[in-house]
C-alpha cells in the first residue's frame, strides 16, 4: 500500500514538474520574441501581439526565423530539425554540421573545416539548445518535437512555415539516404588493417560512426524502399542472385528450397579484432549441383570484393556494435 502511494506521489510530482517547466519555457520563448525588437515602440506592438499558448509560440518563432533567412539557410534549418527529431541518439555539433551538407548522389565528402558551433545555434535560434560540456545540439524542449511531428504546422496560414512540418517516415527516409550516401563515399572504399588507420578515418569522417551504427535503424523503420535507396544498398552490399541466373540443370526440384550459407572473413585489424579463419567456407542444407554451388560462391565473392565500402562498413560496425569489446562506447 505504501509502495502504491509512493508511486502515485511520484507520478503527481512528475506531472506538476512537467507543467511547471512548460510554463517557464513558455515565458522564456516569449522573451526570445521580445528580444528581437529594435525599439520601445516595437516592444509595445509585440507585447500586444504575443501568441497565446506554446504551440502558437513555436509557430511565431518558426515564422520569425524563416523570414530572417535566405533559402539555403531555410533548407539547412529543416535538415537540422529533421536530424534532431529522428536521430537515434544525441548528435554532436560536428556530426550535424557534416550531415546537413550531404546531397543525394554525392560521391565524395565535402572537405570543409568545422565551423563555429554557434553558427548552427544562431541559425535555429531558440529552437535548439547547445550543450558546451559534451558538444551536443538538441531541440529546446520535448514539446517542440511533439509539435513538429503533430501535423499542426500544416494547418497554419503561412505557407513558408508549413515546410518545417516533419512526417517521421520522411525524416527516417532522409536520414537513411544520408547515412547510406555517406557510407558510399569513395574515400571510404578501403580495408582497414590497423586501429590507428581506422581511428584517423573516423576523426576525418565525422558522421561515420553514426552512419555505420544507426543508418540501418532508420532504414528498418521504413515500410517501402524507393529506387534511390535500393541503388545505394546495391552499391554497398552483395546483391541477391536470382534463380534465373543459375546454370541450367536437370534437377529443378532439387533447388526448390535452396539453403546455402557462404561465409567470408573480414580483413584483420590488428590481432585484437582478428578472426582466425581465412578464405571462404560453404555450408548447405543438402546436396546441390556442383556447378550451381561454384557459380554462387564465385558470384558472391566477386560481388563482395567489388564493394570495398561494404567491407569497410562491416569492419567498423563489428567494433561499434559488439558490447563484449572493451573499446565499445558503452564500456
Amino acid at each position: 500500500r505504501m509502495e502504491c502511494k509512493l508511486l502515485y506521489l511520484t507520478l503527481v510530482c512528475r506531472f506538476c514538474l512537467r507543467r511547471l517547466l512548460s510554463r517557464f519555457l513558455f515565458a522564456k520563448l516569449q522573451l526570445d520574441i521580445l528580444w528581437n525588437c529594435l525599439n520601445s515602440h516595437d516592444v509595445s506592438t509585440t507585447l500586444a501581439d504575443l501568441p497565446e499558448g506554446l504551440d502558437a509560440t513555436w509557430v511565431r518563432l518558426l515564422q520569425d526565423i524563416d523570414t530572417a533567412q535566405p533559402n539555403v539557410n531555410r533548407d539547412n534549418i529543416r535538415r537540422i530539425l529533421q536530424w534532431l527529431v529522428a536521430a537515434a541518439r544525441p548528435l554532436k555539433v560536428d556530426e550535424l554540421q557534416e550531415a546537413i551538407t550531404v546531397e543525394e548522389c554525392q560521391t565524395q565528402r565535402n572537405e570543409t573545416e568545422i565551423g563555429d558551433p554557434q553558427d548552427l545555434v544562431n541559425l535555429c535560434g531558440p529552437l535548439v539548445r547547445f550543450n558546451q560540456e559534451n558538444n551536443e545540439l538538441s531541440l529546446a524542449h520535448f514539446s517542440l518535437k511533439e509539435f513538429l511531428t503533430s501535423g499542426k504546422l500544416l494547418e497554419t496560414d503561412n505557407n513558408n512555415t508549413r515546410r518545417y512540418n516533419i512526417h517521421p517516415p520522411d525524416a527516417d527516409l532522409y536520414l537513411a539516404k544520408v547515412s547510406l550516401t555517406y557510407l558510399s563515399f569513395q574515400g571510404l572504399a578501403r580495408r582497414y588493417r590497423t586501429l590507428e588507420e581506422l581511428a584517423k578515418v573516423r576523426r576525418n569522417y565525422r558522421l561515420l560512426d553514426y552512419a555505420t551504427l544507426h543508418g540501418g535503424t532508420h532504414l528498418g523503420r521504413l515500410g517501402n524502399a524507393e529506387p534511390a535507396l535500393i541503388s545505394l544498398l546495391n552499391g554497398l552490399f552483395a546483391r541477391e542472385i536470382s534463380r534465373q541466373e543459375l546454370p541450367a540443370h536437370q534437377g529443378e526440384a532439387d533447388l526448390s528450397a535452396l539453403k546455402m550459407t557462404i561465409s567470408m572473413f573480414l580483413p584483420r585489424i590488428e590481432d585484437e579484432y582478428a578472426s582466425p579463419g581465412r578464405g571462404v567456407t560453404v555450408s548447405m542444407g543438402s546436396e546441390y549441383p556442383l556447378d550451381c554451388v561454384r557459380f554462387l560462391v564465385k558470384e558472391t565473392v566477386g560481388s563482395t570484393e567489388n564493394r570495398p565500402n561494404g567491407t569497410s562498413w562491416l569492419q567498423l560496425f563489428r567494433i561499434l556494435s559488439d558490447l563484449t569489446r572493451k573499446d565499445h562506447p558503452a564500456n
